[in-house]
């Protein structure tokens, strides 16, 4: 059963995957990188943004960002527009590895 504040909303999981010798810096994307995203993407209906890391480094995920969206339509809008390409280009400042996008669809 959902919870009152996760209905209608919209998750979008970024995930970055690689290995310890993968080019990942943490600082950066966690001072100026997840920043950059949310002011692009607020002014879509982005409600909250979070940053999740593996305990320990190992060949697989390095980084999960979650944003949650008013709505489908509104993820949509915030990662097709131009601000999205702002960001998008940003990625090259933290890592070489290429970003994956996933859209979270609850079990009911």
């Amino acid at each position: 059963m959902q919870s009152a504040d996760t209905v209608d909303t919209s998750i979008i999981y970024v995930t970055y995957e690689g290995g310890p010798q993968d080019r990942f810096d943490r600082d950066y994307y966690l001072a100026h990188h997840l920043p950059l995203a949310r002011a692009a993407y607020e002014q879509y209906g982005l409600l909250s943004l979070a940053a999740f890391f593996p305990a320990e480094s190992a060949l697989g995920t390095i980084a999960i960002a979650e944003f949650r969206y008013s709505s489908v339509e509104a993820a949509q809008m915030a990662f097709g527009s131009t601000e999205a390409d702002r960001v998008r280009a940003d990625i090259r400042n933290f890592t070489t590895l290429t970003p994956k996008r996933s859209h979270l669809m609850p079990l009911n």
